[in-house]
């Protein structure tokens, strides 16, 4: 991955708006813009999403190599500033 993709981008370790452990579940919510911290093991890794068209989106898609869990999908919706 180049750094660059339509579901938003990779930031360094920031206070995230939520932590998740992909272990424990196959799916989370999260609006646009909401910067997400993936637990998985010893492993981490931090997204900001920021996406126009607030699609699905597969976990191995956006996450670094070797970190696992291909089972694992994040929806992405509207944040509040964005309207309907």
């Amino acid at each position: 991955m180049n750094g660059r993709s339509p579901h938003g981008l990779p930031v360094a370790a920031v206070k995230a708006d939520k932590v998740v452990d992909v272990k424990q579940g196959g799916f989370v919510n999260v609006d646009c813009g909401q910067i997400v911290e993936f637990r998985d093991g010893a492993k981490t890794f931090t997204w900001k999403f920021d996406s126009a068209q607030h699609r699905a989106v597969n976990l191995p898609v956006i996450a670094p190599e070797g970190f696992a869990n291909a089972n694992f999908t994040v929806y992405v919706s509207r944040n509040e500033s964005e309207g309907s």
